[in-house]
């Protein structure tokens, strides 16, 4: 055609090859899923011995479990009673430390905060410390309240549990009040 000139559009289609065409490969968009921090979720559970800072001014961390306590606990005090036929009282030790950057005005000490701590098992069954009559009192119990600490200042202590014997694998320790997950094992 003249240059300038219009083209008119045909209806044919263009005349088949024997050169086979490249196709498009679909491709999947690339999805971005935020890796949880240490702590965060289950799955991220901090292990043992790792410490958390931000509950309100204090870090902790689990020192150790142990799932087989009853003969410790029953020691401990008279009146405690034994656990439930198929449970078993467990211990978590916690250490807890006032990180706190200033007391409030006029104080020295840092009060704890009330933890929320809750064992969760594999099936996401909850155990508080106080559940199916608790553990009485026991072995080196933790201080929550009434031990004020100075900043800097650490305590230790073990908190308790009744569960089933059957559970003591793949469990968790959860504190609600921070969303914050602990491995036990």
């Amino acid at each position: 055609e003249p240059a300038g000139a219009e083209s008119t559009p045909t209806s044919e289609a263009p005349a088949p090859t024997d050169t086979p065409q490249p196709t498009a490969t679909p491709t999947t968009a690339a999805t971005a899923t935020a890796t949880p921090l240490p702590g965060e979720t289950r799955d991220s559970a901090l292990p043992i011995g790792v410490e958390k800072r931000g509950f309100d001014g204090w870090e902790i961390f689990v020192v150790r479990s142990d799932f087989d306590v009853v003969q410790e606990v029953l020691a401990q005090n008279s009146l405690n009673e034994p656990p439930t036929d198929g449970w078993t009282f467990a211990l978590v030790r916690l250490s807890a430390t006032n990180r706190e950057a200033e007391p409030d005005e006029g104080e020295q000490t840092a009060e704890y905060r009330s933890f929320q701590l809750q064992l969760i098992d594999s099936t996401g069954t909850v155990y508080h410390t106080f559940d199916n009559g608790g553990c009485g009192v026991i072995p080196d119990g933790f201080a929550f309240i009434d031990n004020p600490q100075p900043r800097g200042g650490t305590v230790e202590g073990n908190i308790c549990f009744h569960i089933p014997q059957e559970i003591t694998d793949e469990v968790v320790l959860f504190d609600d009040g921070s969303n914050t997950w602990f491995r036990l094992r």
